[in-house]
């Protein structure tokens, strides 16, 4: 069977990217003959390791960040996407919800295939105009698929006409040999948005650092806030204890030389990071933003924090930062709990779901 992923840029080092290409590689290894669309590339290879029978297809559309170019875009996109949408009964999934706004539109005119919209941020993170979108528009395609429970409760609720099931991210890696906890390092990851709340995390690390010598906070990333942050980290004069890292392919060395992951989202889907440092054994301290944490994090293995209790999330981080029998367990635990989500389980899901369409 053909399924047709949608990406807006392969090339890109996001979470997106990187759960669409583990799914790509899970789906290409049992049999499916797998094809995705970058849209907004004209070359390049994926950022993360993608099997080779899995096929790119560049789409070359323009993007612009005027509102009514990117209004043109969309239909753009909808006439690019038909000329490469065959009606021949592919399986077809969009990773956001422009992508499923499309697919829900194309279905129109290419009825034999099955469309699926696939969510990667909580419906709570939505513009009030997308979710009139999604209540007006979902209900077209055959499936959608949510990251977490609390997400499908609120499509089941505004889409209830739709078939809407929960599959997680998988994990993308396995190491074996977890991190040791006891470097002085503590590690955050994720594009310098707002979204990330890097800026609440570094105000957090100037506290936390002061009175523990030695400790330093990698972020790794880049965004439209770097210079913001640059000019935060300066400011407590920092420079030298917090660090900014480019993105890099060798994520797994920055998780296994690291003893705390930190997390301090203002909103969330299902983090991968937050996956991949349990499998690597961090233990992860993280806000309980609208959604991801929650999910992801036991009491066996990880501090979950009330959202904005800086005072709370601070004491707790003290504490970590003190008790490295503490982390050290807590990293055990996490390791073990991250098996939930290795890639026979996700596959299972995905072809549950495919045989009810």
């Amino acid at each position: 069977m053909n399924v047709k992923l949608i990406l807006s840029d392969i090339t890109s080092s996001a979470g997106t990217e990187r759960a669409t290409i583990n799914l790509a590689n899970n789906l290409s290894k049992h049999g499916y003959l797998v094809t995705i669309l970058s849209l907004y590339t004209t070359q390049g290879t994926a950022y993360f390791n993608l099997n080779d029978s899995v096929v790119i297809k560049h789409l070359h559309i323009r993007t612009s960040r005027f509102l009514i170019l990117r209004i043109l875009g969309f239909f753009k996109t909808f006439s690019v996407l038909s000329k490469n949408v065959p009606q021949n009964s592919d399986i077809v999934l969009g990773t956001n919800h422009v992508h499923n706004f499309i697919l829900s539109l194309l279905c129109l005119f290419k009825p034999t295939n099955k469309y699926i919209g696939c969510e990667h941020l909580s419906y709570s993170a939505l513009t009030p105009y997308s979710k009139f979108l999604v209540k007006l528009l979902y209900r077209r395609l055959d499936a959608v698929v949510v990251l977490t429970d609390v997400d499908k409760l609120n499509f089941n609720k505004n889409v209830p006409t739709v078939l809407c099931e929960t599959i997680p991210n998988e994990l993308s890696f396995y190491p074996p040999d977890p991190s040791p906890c006891d470097n002085k390092i503590l590690l955050a990851i994720g594009r310098y948005t707002y979204q990330k709340g890097f800026d609440l995390l570094i105000d957090l690390a100037a506290l936390a650092l002061k009175d523990n010598p030695g400790w330093v906070l990698n972020i790794v990333g880049d965004g439209e806030l770097k210079n913001d942050l640059t000019t935060q980290i300066t400011r407590y004069d920092l420079r030298d204890r917090i660090f900014l890292i480019p993105p890099t392919k060798n994520i797994l060395d920055f998780f296994l030389e690291s003893s705390i992951y930190l997390m301090t989202s203002r909103y969330e889907g299902l983090p991968m990071v937050l996956l991949e440092a349990k499998a690597c054994g961090l233990p992860v301290i993280a806000y309980d933003c609208p959604t991801g944490p929650r999910e992801l994090i036991k009491d066996d293995d990880g501090i979950l924090i009330q959202m904005n209790d800086s005072e709370a999330f601070l004491k707790n981080l003290l504490l970590l930062i003190g008790d490295e029998s503490k982390r050290k367990q807590l990293g055990r635990n996490a390791r073990v709990n991250s098996m939930d989500y290795n890639s026979d389980t996700v596959y299972q899901k995905w072809e549950s779901l495919f045989s009810k369409l």
